[in-house]
């Protein structure tokens, strides 16, 4: 498995919507201007008032907070009352001030909307990852990524592994809803247009630009009721839901990946082009600790990284060295933990590390102190891994860009 620093062809940027192409695709109209008529007056220089601004300031403000981002963004353009009203609102001054790529992408995809100013407000000023949260087997990892198909934070694993982030083309669904025999409820659906850029396709480890297009989130589509989805539909939105999925990191190219497949022609339940749509939906979002004054992405812990690519490669060889290639449910378990806890991100900054020390039981290993006296306490290493460790230099895992580590 080579490093980032041996490959001079591993590509130098996260698979995600790239925050830095936003500012030039999505101005914003934030800046300070300055207007010929002075703020509540109308052209003849009287003062005008209309009944949202008779209101109390507060009451205003408990409306506004209320609306989505796209109504935000219109109320924006009617006049320097509402304006000035908007920025002075607390959920949407803190938006911009720490994460304006967000709302850029958010205007820029179509999704806004959607997304209620509240729930990524929520979410920006709060660190679990919602899916492995509200799971069936609830745990808590520090997510520093949103998905904008839904506003809520997720995390790595949560982004490539979850079924519940599965994207499907709405042109795909165009033929369906057409059929008088749907399942399909003709509802409006939020939907998602990608952005130009280049995201990675497990079968195709170069920059490849997405084409554009228009996605659906497959668990927003309904069902009439009393009725459940036909072969063809649920082939189309959910793929084969009956093969098993086998866990994948993310940031790390398929071919620096061991094949821990269940089958000799396994074929996942997404394909590779539904990967790069999940891909195409997320951008990075940073936590915004109480005094709002740091902004914090969090890292990847260098041991658990480097733990991952040692399963990987330890398995490689004992693989070469089988008759039956084929991994054993032990050997898949193994695996796919060391990719899962190669994922997790871990806060650094001291007012976030204080955050989540507050907090009860696994929600304390959210901070990186806390994380690494879990390595420094572990006595069960064996002597192998501690050699290969040892001899490890360079960067931690090939990379497509991720230079936060702890």
């Amino acid at each position: 498995m080579a490093c980032s620093c041996c490959d001079p062809t591993t590509p130098r940027f996260e698979p995600f919507i790239d925050p830095n192409s936003l500012q030039l695709f999505c101005p914003l109209d934030n800046e300070k201007r300055s207007f010929k008529l002075t703020v509540g007056t109308d052209l003849k220089g009287n003062a005008s008032k209309c009944r949202l601004q008779s209101l109390p300031v507060e009451l205003y403000h408990n409306c506004l907070q209320y609306l989505d981002l796209g109504s935000i963004t219109k109320i924006r353009a009617v006049s320097q009352t509402t304006r000035s009203a908007v920025n002075s609102l607390l959920q949407y001054k803190e938006l911009y001030e720490h994460a304006p790529h967000v709302l850029r992408a958010c205007l820029r995809t179509g999704i806004a909307p959607h997304l209620p100013l509240l729930r990524i407000h929520h979410a920006l000023t709060t660190m679990e990852c919602h899916y492995c949260r509200t799971s069936e087997t609830p745990s808590f990892k520090f997510s520093s990524y949103l998905s904008l198909h839904t506003g809520y934070r997720t995390c790595l694993f949560c982004i490539r592994n979850n079924p519940l982030l599965k994207t499907a083309e709405f042109q795909t669904l165009i033929p369906l809803c057409c059929n008088p025999r749907t399942s399909i409820v003709m509802t409006s659906l939020p939907l998602l247009r990608t952005l130009p850029g280049a995201y990675n396709t497990p079968l195709d480890p170069g920059n490849v630009p997405l084409p554009p297009t228009t996605l659906v989130l497959c668990s927003a589509i309904k069902m009439k009721p009393s009725r459940t989805f036909l072969e063809q539909e649920r082939k189309v939105i959910f793929g084969n839901e009956e093969v098993p999925s086998v866990a994948h990191h993310p940031l790390v190219k398929a071919v620096n990946e061991s094949n821990i497949n269940p089958a000799v022609h396994y074929v996942g339940p997404d394909t590779p082009k539904q990967i790069t749509h999940r891909y195409a939906s997320v951008i990075a979002f940073p936590y915004v600790p109480p005094s709002r004054t740091k902004r914090d992405y969090g890292v990847l812990c260098r041991e658990c990284v480097l733990m991952m690519r040692y399963r990987e490669e330890q398995w490689t060889r004992r693989q070469h060295r089988r008759v039956n290639p084929l991994a054993s449910p032990r050997t898949i378990d193994i695996v796919s933990k060391a990719r899962e806890m190669a994922c997790r991100q871990y806060v650094v900054c001291d007012e976030a590390q204080g955050e989540a020390v507050k907090l009860n039981g696994e929600r304390r290993t959210m901070s990186l102190a806390e994380h690494m006296k879990i390595h420094a306490a572990d006595t069960t290493l064996s002597s192998e891994w501690k050699s290969w460790r040892a001899a490890q230099k360079g960067p931690s895992l090939p990379l497509f860009h991720h230079d936060r580590f702890g």
